[in-house]
């Protein structure tokens, strides 16, 4: 911000200009991707895991700059640093209320180095709200509302603090794009009556972007960019920060930052050279399942030398991790400007009635991961492949039977699609390539077995058994062999996919029977 107090004091001295002033406008962002910027509130933990919007995250980043406030005489022949050094270690408190709403506090512990001294002083409490609008996973764009309140904490003296009640709203918009998530700041903020000679400080226009590029599991880049202008006073650049850095996953649930940023040019070519590093971490965050969490096999001998045995396995579902999302946006349903659909995972809902959950106009995604499946050539036949999902349904309308089950490797779906003219346009033909499902085995098996009456409304619930050979009935797979074995090949991850008003909790899993010529087994596989 060299240049913003070039501005500042390019004609009076600092005796003529009033310290009520916070020379610090770098703040902690909120969220586990950015460290300048605010993210839209649908976060993310390392470079592809989610995480559910509970729980605390906790922030703190340490950053120092040198000579950020110089004075310049008249003729701007002679600089002289007012502050000498700013060394500041922010501490974040950020708690998720719900899955759309976001509250933080922060505030800084600062060393100022003046040309009379070295100084000690807090700097000004900020707590700050978040609502999301739109979720950047499940729509086109995901979008929140950030306000902000400022408290005048800080040591007046050692330009820390404003000396004022402020308030600030911003606007926060992110995209996924195929190898990075973007962010768009804009907002505005009044920090109370900082008013000096030449320069109106007091309203703020807050404008931000940048970028995060996940390179590997462990390692990601960010780059970002944060600009504050002065409306009252022609525009002029407060502070602008040009952020270079890098992220490491010190575990599942934290991640240690560090970089640096440049501060805008005067025209001598000088500029705030800063360095940043951060811990970031979420205490109450369990660690990610990577195996099925539920997983038996059993084997029943029939002779004791090698040949023909009996092969079951149990493999639960689980969420798609990040990167898996990214990978499967073609589905069955689209949003339209009309009619949206959500796109969430198994476990997710959209609300409680009644004591039921409930999910409405939306995709669940879910996965198993198919661990120690027997190789091809091993296969003798597949007798038996059973999903058993605990599910719910609440309804009002007459019709509950557009319902479908999906098994997204192949784009095969069981089911029937929307009826009403209304909704026919959020297929997407391009999923189904202009045809309708192949059977309604789903939509029968779902009514047939799980509907009950409560309060005049329709309520589904069961713990279905679906047939997966009934599923594929008269679909391109021709049966279950190559379903689990497509071009003979062993499926490593099966995904599914159940909509549109249909919860499905997480127990949740896929049964397999099949017989196996032991003879074949290779020596790496175990039954």
């Amino acid at each position: 911000m060299k240049s913003f107090v070039k501005y500042l004091l390019v004609f009076f001295s600092l005796e003529h200009a009033s310290a009520n002033f916070n020379s610090q406008v770098l703040r902690s962002s909120n969220n586990f991707t950015y460290v300048l910027l605010e993210d839209s509130l649908s976060n993310q933990i390392l470079n592809e895991k989610l995480w559910e919007n509970h729980g605390p995250l906790f922030n703190v980043q340490f950053n120092t700059v040198t000579s950020p406030v110089i004075q310049i005489d008249a003729r701007e022949e002679e600089k002289r640093d007012i502050i000498k050094k700013i060394s500041t270690i922010d501490i974040l408190g950020h708690w998720s209320a719900g899955k759309r709403l976001g509250t933080s506090a922060d505030i800084s512990f600062n060393s100022v180095q003046l040309n009379d001294g070295e100084v000690f002083g807090l700097g000004d409490l900020r707590l700050q709200v978040e609502y999301e609008l739109y979720n950047r996973l499940s729509d086109p764009l995901g979008v929140s509302v950030v306000g902000d309140l400022y408290f005048p904490t800080g040591n007046i003296d050692a330009y820390l603090s404003n000396d004022s009640l402020g308030t600030g709203l911003t606007l926060v918009g992110e995209q996924n794009l195929k190898v990075l998530t973007a962010s768009l700041n804009i907002g505005y903020a009044y920090v109370g009556d900082v008013v000096f000679k030449n320069l109106d400080y007091s309203t703020q226009f807050r404008v931000g972007g940048g970028m995060h590029v996940p390179l590997s599991k462990k390692f990601s880049m960010n780059l970002e960019n944060y600009n504050l202008f002065l409306p009252n006073s022609d525009f002029a650049t407060g502070a602008s920060e040009f952020y270079l850095g890098g992220q490491y996953a010190l575990a599942y649930n934290g991640k240690f930052n560090f970089g640096t940023s440049l501060s805008n040019f005067d025209e001598d070519g000088e500029s705030d050279f800063r360095v940043l590093m951060g811990i970031k971490f979420m205490p109450w965050i369990e660690e990610p399942q990577k195996e099925p969490l539920k997983e038996t096999v059993t084997i029943v001998k029939t002779i004791r030398q090698c040949g023909p045995e009996r092969f079951q396995q149990t493999f639960s579902a689980r969420s798609l991790l990040f990167r898996e999302l990214k990978t499967h946006k073609n589905l069955p349903y689209i949003s339209t400007l009309k009619n949206q659909i959500a796109i969430k995972q198994i476990g997710h809902m959209t609300g409680m009635q009644d004591g039921i959950p409930y999910i409405k106009n939306t995709q669940i995604l879910f996965a198993t991961d198919l661990t120690g499946l027997p190789s091809f050539d091993s296969v003798i036949s597949i007798d038996s492949l059973f999903m058993k999902m605990d599910v719910r349904k609440v309804s009002k309308d007459i019709s509950t039977d557009t319902e479908i089950f999906c098994i997204l490797n192949h784009s095969v779906c069981s089911g029937e699609l929307f009826h009403k003219s209304s909704w026919r346009e959020n297929i997407n033909q391009e999923f189904f390539q202009g045809k309708e499902t192949p059977n309604d085995y789903f939509t029968k098996k779902f009514t047939e077995e799980a509907l009950k009456i409560a309060n005049k409304e329709k309520v589904f619930a069961a713990d279905l058994t679906l047939d997966l050979k009934k599923i594929i009935d008269s679909s391109t797979l021709k049966d279950l062999k190559s379903l689990l074995y497509p071009k003979n090949k062993k499926t490593e991850v099966l995904y599914f996919l159940v909509a549109d008003d249909t919860y499905v909790s997480n127990d949740t899993y896929l049964d397999i029977s099949m017989t196996v010529d032991s003879c074949k087994i290779k020596t790496n596989e175990k039954l």
